[in-house]
């Protein structure tokens, strides 16, 4: 809508999780304890974002919204 600046990431949950192909018990986005961990539940999102142009952010919402 161009109010605000797109966010840099997604939030990390078992929604988008499980839309990018992770399987139970890895959709358990509340099992995030380290930066680690976090680091690699995005580099997950980012390789399950392919091509796509749209920032990790856009893509997530759209994943959502399927």
């Amino acid at each position: 809508m161009g109010i605000v600046e797109t966010p840099p990431q997604c939030p990390v949950d078992s929604i988008i999780l499980k839309a990018a192909g992770k399987h139970y018990p890895d959709t358990k986005w509340g099992c995030v304890n380290s930066i680690e961990e976090h680091q690699r539940k995005i580099a997950f999102l980012e390789t399950a974002k392919g091509d796509s142009k749209d920032s990790l952010a856009e893509w997530e919402l759209k994943k959502f919204k399927a």
